[in-house]
């Protein structure tokens, strides 16, 4: 018998009241790019939570509504019968409720939505740079560094740039440029980049349902394989350039 395919569990599980508190290491986990077999880990212990005859009810009303529906795929339904009780259920459920954590926040809401607004009159050669401001900010947890020095260092580059020069408007540019090269000497570049894409990995699948189109430029953002040198790597500049526009200048979205 043909397994239920991932897009119809995710549709059901979508939106199931469990509780909040048992995925919170879950979502920290992947907000933080932690490795995969630690996501694993937690996902299991946030599975096992989750799963109750609550919410195994609510699935199974899901379910048996949904075949009601004459246009409904009765096959996939019927598959989703079958494995409710398989534990694939469960381990969605954890998953995609965790990961609903991670646009919660309303700063990050904003932005997703004015990015997604945007793309809309956009080519798709363009989604990639575009997206790369949001994807630094859904780094900067992940990168694990000392954020008050690095936002202190920042804002002593920008005090000491000449004031006569300000008119050009490249001062953010190059804080940026200046303290993404500042990073790598003051913090473990090494670790955190792989982090910060595991993490903006996790935040573009956190918004893909309701933002597909900004999901799809931070996935466009990981589409090249990570550069050698974290100063060729444009998710580490772009990292750096939202510890600049935090703390001292406006660089935009």
């Amino acid at each position: 018998m043909e397994a239920v395919a991932d897009a119809v569990v995710d549709a059901l599980v979508a939106g199931v009241e469990v509780d909040e508190m048992a995925l919170m290491p879950l979502a920290g986990a992947l907000s933080l790019g932690e490795p995969e077999d630690e996501v694993e880990r937690l996902a299991r212990e946030a599975a096992a939570a989750v799963w109750t005859d609550g919410a195994r009810a609510a699935l199974a009303a899901r379910i048996a509504e949904r075949r009601a529906d004459p246009l409904a795929n009765a096959d996939a339904l019927a598959a989703a019968e079958r494995e409710l009780d398989s534990g694939r259920f469960a381990n969605r459920l954890a998953r995609v409720s965790a990961l609903r954590l991670l646009t919660r926040d309303p700063v990050m809401r904003e932005h997703l939505g004015s990015l997604e607004e945007y793309l809309e009159l956009r080519d798709d050669d363009e989604y990639r740079a575009l997206g790369l401001p949001l994807a630094g900010e859904a780094a900067l947890p992940a990168a694990a560094i000392d954020l008050e020095r690095a936002l202190h260092e920042a804002g002593l580059y920008v005090d000491s740039y000449p004031k006569v020069n300000l008119v050009s408007g490249d001062l953010p540019e190059l804080a940026s440029a200046w303290l993404a090269e500042r990073l790598t000497l003051t913090e473990d570049a090494g670790a955190a980049r792989p982090r910060m894409r595991r993490a903006v990995a996790a935040f573009a699948e956190a918004a893909e349902a309701e933002f597909p189109r900004a999901a799809r430029a931070l996935r466009e953002v990981l589409a090249a394989p990570q550069p050698e040198s974290p100063l060729e790597d444009d998710l580490w500049q772009a990292f750096a350039a939202r510890i600049v526009g935090r703390k001292v200048v406006d660089v935009g979205w």
